[in-house]
This record gives C-alpha cells, sequence and structure tokens, in this order.
C-alpha cells in the first residue's frame, strides 16, 4: 500500500487530502520529462522535493516529448534526444510497454511515494510543431496533429489501458487527461468529447485515481465541458480564476508558470495569489533542473523564460510551511475584505481568521473591511514569512479601515477576531 495517498476532502471539496489530511499541494518541479527521460536522476530530484515539503509534480506519460531546440530553456528534461529516450512500447505494433518503460515507472512512482509527493500523471499534450508529432509514438502520418484528439482511437485506448495498469499499486497519482487541450486543436467542441471519453475510460480503468482537466490559461469559467473531470488545472492562473469556479466544488489548481522571466519574485507573488484566493495547488514550472543538475540549480539563468532553482525554492518552502500551519477545512475565498488598489486575494479560514496578500502595494491604499468586533493584525515578511508586527484592530462593519503594512512593495497578513484562541 502507498505511503502517499492523495484524495478530495469531503469536508471540504474544494481541497485535496494526503492520508486522510487536508493538504496544500505546493511545488517547484521539473519539466515533466523524468519518465522519458534516462539520463534525469529522479532520486536526486525527489530528495530536492522533499528537503523543501514540496509534495507534488507532473509527469508526462510517454506520447509526446521534446526536442532541444523547440524552446528557449536552459536545459530541458522533456527532450532526452534519441540517446537517452525511454521507449514507451516494445515493439511496432504497440500492444505492449517496454520493460525499461514499465521499470522506470514504477521506480519513479515508488520514489515519489517515500518522498511524499503526489504524481500527477499526463497521458497527452497537444502537438505544438510538427517535429513533435513526427517524434511522438502514437504518431498517425494519415492524422493532422490538429485533429489528433478529435476521436479517442482503439490505439490511444491501448497506450492508455497499458499505462493504467500500472498506476493500480499506487495510491500517490492523479490523471491528467491532456496537456493545454486548447492549443494548436481546429474544433474545441470534439476536443472536449475526447476528454470526457477519456475520462470515463480512467473511471473504468483505474478508479479512485482523481482525473484533472487542464481547463485553460490565465483566467476561464470551466463550464461543463468534461464533467467527468474531479479536478480543474490552469496555468498562469490569475486569482479571479478561483472565485469564478469556486460554485464548480472541485480542487482549483494552478498547474504551470512561466514567461515572467527568471526572477524569483513574480513566481512568489503568482503562488501567494492563488494559494489565498482558494486554488487547492501551486506547481512552478522550474527549469533549474536539468540532468547535469537534477536538484537544481542556485537560480535559472536570465535568459531563461522560467524561474527556479535553490533560492526560489527556499522561498516557496518558506510559504508552504506557512499555510501549512493553518487549518483549510473551512476556507472560502474572501476578496470582500481585502480591497487595495492592487492585485491581491485574501481567502476566510472560519471562526474570525483571514489570510491575505497583495503585491505591487507601494504607494497604494490599503483597507480592510470585516465584520464588528476587535481583530488581531499580524503582518509578514512575504519572502521569509518571518512575523514583523502585531497589532489590534477594531471594525464597526460599516466602512473600510485603512491599514500600513510594514514592508514595501508586497504585503502578507493574518487577520484573526480577537477571542478565538489565538
Amino acid at each position: 500500500m502507498s505511503k502517499t495517498v492523495v484524495g478530495i476532502s469531503h469536508e471540504n471539496p474544494h481541497y485535496f487530502t494526503i492520508n486522510g489530511e487536508l493538504r496544500l499541494l505546493i511545488s517547484s518541479a521539473e519539466h515533466y520529462g523524468a519518465l522519458v527521460n534516462r539520463a534525469f536522476d529522479y532520486v536526486r530530484y525527489f530528495r530536492e522535493l522533499r528537503k523543501n515539503g514540496f509534495n507534488q509534480t507532473r509527469l508526462f506519460a510517454g506520447s509526446y516529448f521534446e526536442r532541444a531546440s523547440d524552446f528557449s530553456f536552459d536545459s530541458n528534461p522533456l527532450a532526452p534526444g534519441a540517446e537517452n529516450l525511454v521507449p514507451l512500447f516494445a515493439g511496432p505494433e504497440k500492444t505492449r510497454l517496454h520493460p525499461e518503460y514499465v521499470e522506470r515507472l514504477r521506480a519513479i512512482l515508488t520514489a515519489a511515494d517515500e518522498a511524499g509527493v503526489v504524481v500527477e500523471l499526463t497521458l497527452f499534450c497537444v502537438f505544438y510543431n510538427e517535429g513533435n508529432y513526427l517524434d511522438s509514438p502514437l504518431h498517425d502520418p494519415a492524422v493532422d496533429r490538429r485533429e489528433f484528439f478529435e476521436a479517442l482511437t482503439e490505439e490511444q485506448k491501448r497506450y492508455v489501458r497499458l499505462v493504467l495498469a500500472e498506476l493500480e499499486p499506487f495510491d500517490n497519482v492523479i490523471v491528467e487527461l491532456i496537456n493545454e487541450p486548447y492549443w494548436m486543436v481546429r474544433r474545441m467542441e470534439p476536443v472536449l468529447r475526447f476528454q470526457q471519453e477519456l475520462a470515463e475510460l480512467i473511471r473504468e480503468c483505474a478508479p479512485g485515481k482523481p482525473v484533472a482537466w487542464n481547463v485553460d490559461n490565465t483566467l476561464s469559467c470551466a463550464f461543463d465541458g468534461v464533467p467527468g473531470a474531479d479536478v480543474l488545472n490552469f496555468h498562469y492562473m490569475r486569482p479571479e480564476c478561483v472565485l469564478a469556479n469556486w460554485h464548480r466544488q472541485r480542487p482549483i489548481v494552478d498547474d504551470e508558470t512561466g514567461f515572467c522571466g527568471s526572477a524569483n519574485r513574480p513566481y512568489r507573488e503568482e503562488a501567494y495569489l492563488a494559494l489565498l484566493a482558494g486554488a487547492a495547488g501551486y506547481s512552478n514550472l522550474d527549469m533549474a533542473y536539468t540532468v547535469e543538475a537534477p536538484d537544481g540549480t542556485e537560480r535559472c539563468s536570465e535568459q531563461c523564460t522560467h524561474g527556479g532553482g535553490k533560492s526560489f525554492h527556499r522561498e516557496l518552502a518558506a510559504l508552504a510551511a506557512f499555510l501549512g500551519r493553518f487549518d483549510f477545512s473551512k476556507a472560502r475565498p474572501a476578496f470582500e475584505m481585502f480591497r487595495p488598489e492592487c492585485r491581491s486575494a485574501a481567502l476566510s479560514l472560519g471562526g474570525g481568521r483571514y489570510l491575505a496578500y497583495a503585491a505591487e502595494t507601494a504607494g497604494k491604499v490599503l483597507a480592510v473591511s470585516l465584520p464588528a468586533g476587535e481583530y488581531c493584525l499580524r503582518w509578514f515578511d512575504p519572502v521569509t514569512t518571518e512575523l514583523l508586527k502585531e497589532e489590534k484592530h477594531v471594525s464597526n462593519e460599516l466602512w473600510m479601515r485603512p491599514v500600513t503594512p510594514p514592508t514595501e512593495g508586497e504585503m502578507l497578513l493574518e487577520v484573526c477576531r480577537v477571542g478565538t484562541g489565538d
């Protein structure tokens, strides 16, 4: 039996559980190539995740990989090259998985389980260019790559069944349908039908495994395109996205970041804004993990389009430890209590307790509006989460009272009603 069992909370279905306890999924993770790239040392990688308290990683299942020239990355684990590519199938008939693939998949899931890491296994990815498609073990010369996901073929079903059969002993797995299924496709309606049929196949072959649907980039209302999905994934997510989808009663995850340069701050801000809006998880796409440095370099190069590295790991680890102190069983978005003139998010934890974060606060008016009562305001350093200032605040519920954070540029605040035990 797995040591790390992931599920969805019955008490608050917007969040995950690990071993029955409600937990946020927070990580700065490699670029999805640990399975297909035999040169990537996943043991050192999981050691780094565990050291920082990170508990999630994404893993592409083998139907898609990249070439080194595809994107402007320092080094790309998802581009193994012919010499390090782990073959998906045992032969051209594609009826059996390759023994090396099976052995590596089981070993990675076992190592993740022992490290307390939940693996999101992504079955498919859209093909961003012809090279991606030509290289895929599922390439069909009779089908245009932009129409590949318009009908779930018998060959695709066989591949999915073969992979899902290997997941049976592992309870630390979330199965994602397709990465970015809204790009490089001709028509969305058949792609949504494809994903619903795929979700039903996963239910049949891997009952109990949460199914994730990558809805969109940035901001979108999920509608009912894939009703069989348990988890709503977004990339580069804005905090308003949580509010727009909260009524869906499912975990909402900021599942990929990037394209904000290589500095730490944009990705730290995105983490706080997502999680304090009510997201169940945050996964930074970290290009500092390479074949040469599977535990991450100190930081990504200035030319890299993505952030990460050990300096960011320290900041995100502090954030994860800070949020791990709180009970999210009654959490809900509370945008109404905190309305600065800048990007912000606020979360009610119930019982008169709130958490709030704001970015780009320099020169902006900040104010809080709370139910009538006396409160304790605790201000923290957003980088280290060190307590900086504590003060009393009295609310008469009729107006928003200005507040002054002790930090410049961004702020992290805990609000607690006096008399609730804290």
